[in-house]
């Protein structure tokens, strides 16, 4: 599974939030540059005022399905 991660900063007490989206698409790679100005121009209007985008990556795991439904 493929976890595309965003992370913001806090400006002022220099901690952290992580959002996790599973799946991204699959050109999300051709997207970075268009995901940075996305982040920095509709979303980050909307956060708290000292919070502010920090990165993007994407994070390849594995994973086991430990149940069955």
């Amino acid at each position: 599974m493929i976890t595309l991660e965003l992370t913001f900063k806090n400006a002022l007490s220099g901690k952290s939030k992580r959002f996790s989206i599973p799946e991204p698409v699959d050109t999300i790679e051709d997207l970075t540059e268009a995901l940075d100005t996305h982040m920095v121009t509709y979303l980050q209007p909307i956060l708290p005022g000292s919070m502010v985008f920090a990165s993007a990556r994407l994070v390849n795991r594995e994973t086991t399905d430990l149940i069955e439904k």
